[in-house]
């Protein structure tokens, strides 16, 4: 439930800083490419995916009842599961991003490691190691490669 609550309260945080945001009116900037448009609808997504994961960690609290003093056993174990994901988006920003580096190449890297992370057990379990890894690869390459032409070629933003 912290978790979610901590989204919430991210997305709200986002949503606030988008809307302080100058608007460039005195430059007849058009509404719609106003410069926190997009951070404010993000944040706004954040916290409203943030309420949903809230919605359902208490619905399905209220189904299988924890036992006694189990009420956040989970934390330790999602926060072990987050720092390795926040650490490597701290690397990805500061070691990549501007240095001359291919975008889509080190945005591919970053959501295969991601990927890797958060499944690795699963496929290890499984025994599709291989074929998780595969379909990991795809996915992170096709991601970035629409994210960067997206970026570039509809919101007219040059990445680094």
């Amino acid at each position: 439930m912290r978790v979610a609550l901590g989204w919430v309260v991210l997305g709200l945080a986002v949503a606030v800083g988008g809307w302080r945001m100058d608007r460039l009116e005195k430059m007849n900037i058009e509404p719609w490419s106003a410069p926190g448009l997009v951070p404010g609808v993000l944040g706004v997504l954040m916290a409203v995916f943030g309420a949903v994961l809230a919605w359902r960690e208490r619905g399905a609290a209220a189904a299988t009842p924890a036992p006694a003093g189990d009420a956040e056993a989970g934390a330790p174990g999602e926060l072990r599961r987050v720092l390795p994901i926040l650490a490597l988006a701290v690397v990805w920003v500061v070691g990549t991003l501007g240095r001359g580096l291919p975008f889509v190449a080190t945005s591919a890297a970053l959501v295969l490691a991601w990927i890797a992370l958060l499944r690795w057990r699963d496929w290890r379990a499984s025994g599709s190691v291989a074929r998780g890894l595969g379909t990991a690869v795809a996915i992170a390459v096709v991601a970035c490669t629409v994210i960067a032409v997206l970026f570039e070629d509809v919101f007219l933003v040059r990445l680094p």
